[in-house]
């Protein structure tokens, strides 16, 4: 069994409609442990993560318009395991707004 340590996704922007931010690759496990949010604008934005399933369905939610201060950051660690092809999905409130980076490591058998 390998573990590898990745960066997901980012740091990038995601957009203001739902979208795929990261797809577990086939016989992998994904443990997400780490997400950083940074707003650079001067008003608060919000951001809407979700696994598994849409970030326009609220049972799918990690994170639900979780609103950011403005010039401010946004840290969330954990231990979240997601299957082969599970996903995360993202949208933010305010285009441009924030830049989000997620990272983790993949176990392969």
């Amino acid at each position: 069994m390998a573990d590898n340590p990745v960066r997901a996704y980012g740091p990038a922007q995601p957009g203001t409609t739902n979208a795929t931010l990261y797809t577990v690759p086939g016989a992998t496990e994904f443990i997400m442990r780490h997400i950083r949010i940074v707003n650079t604008t001067g008003s608060a934005a919000t951001i809407t993560l979700a696994v598994a399933g849409s970030s326009d369905t609220a049972a799918n939610h990690i994170l639900s318009a979780l609103s950011i201060p403005k010039n401010a950051a946004y840290d969330w660690t954990g231990f979240l395991v997601l299957e082969a092809s599970e996903t995360i999905q993202g949208k933010q409130g305010t285009s441009s707004a924030l830049t989000v980076t997620i990272s983790g490591v993949q176990v392969t058998p």
